[in-house]
């Protein structure tokens, strides 16, 4: 078996993560192989697909999100967990 040089791993990882060059793919399967993408910032995720994909339009993320093929989950970035199941908790009530 060979092992790959740092070089080859990098380019192997870099082409996995569709950012050598833009292809010509579908927003949920580029998705699907990105395995989601971070999005904090909210033009992220399109400026990521159009970066990535050939010819993506903003209307094909947005039709996604609609039909329920690509989830925007919430994130508890910096907040505890004890204290975002009391906010959840007092909003239920």
């Amino acid at each position: 078996m060979r092992t790959l040089t740092l070089k080859e791993l990098n380019r192997a990882t870099l082409a996995r993560q569709l950012l050598l060059e833009r292809r010509k793919i579908g927003v949920l399967a580029a998705l699907e192989r990105l395995a989601g993408l971070q999005a904090q910032w909210p033009p992220s995720p399109y400026v990521g697909l159009w970066s990535r994909v050939t010819g993506f339009r903003r209307e094909s993320l947005e039709q996604a999100v609609l039909r329920g093929g690509v989830v925007k989950p919430t994130v508890m970035r910096g907040r505890a967990a004890d204290d975002e199941a009391a906010r959840l908790e007092a909003w239920l009530r």
